[in-house]
């Protein structure tokens, strides 16, 4: 069912709306800046790494603990990103700060 316009200017929905796009604003502007300041193998690397982070999110907000499948494909997805940027880790932890913020953003 498509949302009448009426119903989607209502205070509720206008605060929620607006809400959830100044969050993607933030999470675009870390993005933008991790591809600026942070090599690009770098950066691949640990988005990789973002299952990782939505777990950390719903263990949080909701305490939902993942399951033994969950955490195998975790484990293997963020093997494989470090695996994959191995060269290109190194002592950049403002790069690091960058793009986990885009992974918990």
């Amino acid at each position: 069912m498509i949302t009448s316009l009426k119903e989607t200017l209502s205070p509720e929905k206008a605060k929620l709306g607006l809400s959830i796009g100044a969050m993607a604003i933030v999470q675009v502007c870390f993005g933008l800046y991790s591809v600026k300041l942070v090599s690009i193998p770098l950066f691949l690397t640990f988005r990789r790494c973002s299952i990782l982070s939505t777990i950390i999110v719903q263990y949080l907000a909701q305490g939902m603990i993942p399951d033994y499948m969950l955490c195998t494909c975790a484990t293997i997805i963020v093997s494989g990103g470090l695996v994959a940027g191995w060269e290109s880790l190194g002592a950049d932890y403002f790069g690091y700060l960058l793009i986990w913020g885009n992974n918990f953003s």
